[in-house]
């Protein structure tokens, strides 16, 4: 027993690992069956995008303001643990409310508990992967299957329970993310100390954002705007198509599937093509699950396709994580993700009142509006790739006089 919880301890692989595992488990037992929940208590498609539209808000202010916070005091970890088990006590209250005010605050409470879980998790288990010579894919692939199996299982069991206990279950499950976060790596700089493993080598951060990557954060912006006008009310959308709640789940687990692929062989196909390229894949990959659940009425077909949308939006998600901390230093590499999860979190502000509103008129137009926003992500990204290539090819002279004027005199 010591000498397994002796290579837990010594694997940065392993806790990342179960890290994403515990993190994801948490997410696939309330955060699928949630809109549908909250639409069996009485509420409306426009409360509900609401709601989303209000959670999202609280994480655009606050998830910048604490993991700046966090970076600044060098305390990452310890507020990613802490976050995570104030967030077990705080989601039992959404087990309560039964009027649309009474939501909101439980929905507001929730938010700020979760508000930078996603950024410093990220910024942690990508600088850890570097640092040890990890696959940062991987340690993601294990969340990915846990949700799938998890999402499975919540089906079943809230078939026959009932939605009320989503909550507390979720709970227990944030306070094992809590434990096991607790035991991550610091970030300690960019130049690493001695390791067990030969440490990978991280980039030098650019001394400026480059306008690469401002076009980059709009192509994340207008792809997550675009997911969250798809799939926000995906429980409610198959349950108006008569899916039964396993199969609601089946669908959720499908995604995992998806997304586990994609995540377990992203290090391989990093390594063979460009960054760029991977990204675009993932971009054109979740344009075809788009396009099939505003056609489709066969929960069967939905479910199959659902294993494409999984793949698409791990593979661009796991490349941006990475774009993203190629740009990054120690002293702000949660900030810069944070950057990441505010315009996340800007476009499901944006989103969730529009879905709400086109799932009350007409369901198939959310997909059409979301089609739409990923071929004009597609068309941007495209023009990232131009501009980088310009940028890498511009002349370096300037900066060496700067870093270097004796050697120019």
């Amino acid at each position: 027993m010591k000498r397994f919880l002796g290579r837990i301890r010594d694997s940065a692989a392993i806790r990342g690992s179960m890290y994403f595992a515990t993190y994801w488990s948490a997410m696939a037992l309330y955060m699928p069956f949630m809109a549908l929940d909250l639409s069996r208590r009485g509420f409306s498609g426009v409360e509900i995008g609401t709601t989303g539209s209000l959670r999202a808000l609280v994480i655009l202010l606050a998830s910048p303001l604490l993991s700046r916070l966090a970076d600044r005091k060098g305390c990452r970890v310890r507020m990613l643990s802490s976050s995570a088990l104030v967030s077990a006590f705080i989601i039992i209250a959404m087990m309560f409310p039964q009027t649309f005010p009474w939501l909101l605050v439980a929905v507001s409470l929730l938010a700020l508990a979760n508000a930078p879980i996603d950024s410093l998790g990220n910024a942690i288990t990508v600088r850890m992967a570097s640092r040890f010579q990890a696959d940062f894919g991987m340690m993601s692939f294990w969340g990915a299957l846990f949700y799938a199996v998890m999402n499975l299982l919540a089906g079943i069991a809230w078939q026959e329970l009932g939605f009320r206990w989503i909550y507390l279950a979720s709970a227990v499950m944030f306070l094992v993310v809590g434990l096991v976060s607790a035991k991550l790596d610091e970030p300690v700089g960019d130049k690493p100390a001695l390791q067990p493993v030969p440490a990978l080598p991280l980039a030098k951060p650019a001394s400026r954002v480059r306008t690469s990557t401002i076009l980059f954060l709009g192509v994340w912006f207008l792809f997550s705007f675009s997911f969250f006008v798809a799939f926000n009310f995906t429980a409610p959308f198959l349950d108006r198509l008569g899916a039964s709640e396993m199969m609601i789940g089946l669908v959720g687990t499908t995604v995992g599937v998806g997304g586990m692929l994609a995540r377990g062989g992203s290090r391989k196909i990093m390594d063979r093509f460009h960054l760029e390229a991977v990204l675009i894949t993932g971009l054109v990959v979740s344009i075809v699950p788009m396009v099939v659940y505003g056609f489709s009425k066969n929960v069967l077909v939905i479910i199959l396709v659902s294993i494409i949308r999984g793949a698409g939006w791990a593979l661009f998600s796991v490349g941006t994580i990475s774009f993203i901390d190629r740009q990054a230093s120690v002293e702000n590499a949660g900030t810069l993700q944070s950057v990441v999860v505010m315009l996340s979190t800007l476009s499901s502000i944006i989103a969730s009142p529009i879905t709400g509103s086109l799932f009350d008129r007409n369901p198939s137009m959310m997909f059409v509006v979301s089609t739409c926003g990923v071929v004009a992500a597609l068309a941007l990204m495209l023009v990232v790739r131009m501009v980088q290539k310009k940028e890498t090819t511009a002349p370096v002279l300037q900066e060496n006089r700067q870093e270097f004027p004796g050697q120019f005199c």
